[in-house]
């Protein structure tokens, strides 16, 4: 039988053959540990360990979208639950309401008109409703529009580099806590435009908007969802 390491029971020859080769044993330990890890792990555990395994989690489940461009403005006519919205952005947006208000319909209209997600169809209109819309105003300065009408959609696809990311309730498979301000200045690291939803009651759980020091508060918006744009 072959000689263990004592510490990480590792093949001592393999041990020694890395070693000449110059390669990284923590970090190949490391990334090994990950991989046969994470597909067992809780969300909440994948992102404690690692907020890009994370963010690649979520998009695989179609909650995570980059864009080539920054959202400035958005309207909504007759999509889904909502009636008409009209949402001015800033660089950190937050958009929270309570559950079934809107928020993953508001996302995944944006995604599905830049042609990031799947194309926005009349399964998207509002109930009993033969026609709507959906507007972006994007910088630079563009407007894209996609008219829905029972039978028939239009798309309208941009590519670039990435500008923005879209997330939809990145928090909703786990209790908020202090990975909330880490992941947000994550986020943040990329310098990107982040549009992302969050429930009003994981919100308020987090005690974010009490935190805001005056220079982030001028940056972040938190835009909330009411009956009224029902």
């Amino acid at each position: 039988m072959a000689k263990k390491n004592t510490q990480l029971y590792l093949d001592e020859e393999l041990v020694k053959i890395a070693k000449e080769r110059k390669l990284n044993l923590s970090q190949i330990t490391e990334k090994a540990l990950i991989q046969n890890l994470y597909p067992i792990l809780s969300p909440g555990e994948r992102m404690a360990i690692n907020f890009n395994h994370y963010l690649l989690s979520l998009t695989e489940d179609n909650q995570c979208f980059l864009l080539p461009f920054e959202i400035k403005r958005v309207k909504l006519n007759h999509i889904g639950i909502i009636k008409h919205l009209d949402v001015e952005f800033r660089k950190i947006n937050l958009v929270t309401g309570l559950y079934g208000s809107g928020k993953t319909t508001l996302l995944h209209s944006i995604a599905g008109l830049t042609g990031v997600a799947e194309k926005p169809g009349e399964n998207l209109l509002r109930i009993n409703y033969e026609k709507g819309y959906i507007e972006l105003e994007i910088v630079p300065p563009k407007k894209l529009y996609l008219k829905l009408r029972r039978g028939r959609q239009v798309p309208i696809i941009d590519e670039g580099i990435h500008k923005c990311i879209l997330l939809d309730a990145p928090f909703s498979r786990i209790e908020p806590n202090s990975n909330f301000y880490a992941f947000l200045e994550y986020l943040m690291s990329f310098n990107l435009q982040i549009i992302m939803t969050i429930a009003k009651d994981v919100l308020e759980a987090s005690g974010f908007t009490q935190s805001l020091g005056k220079k982030r508060a001028d940056k972040v918006k938190i835009i909330e969802l009411k009956r009224e744009n029902f």
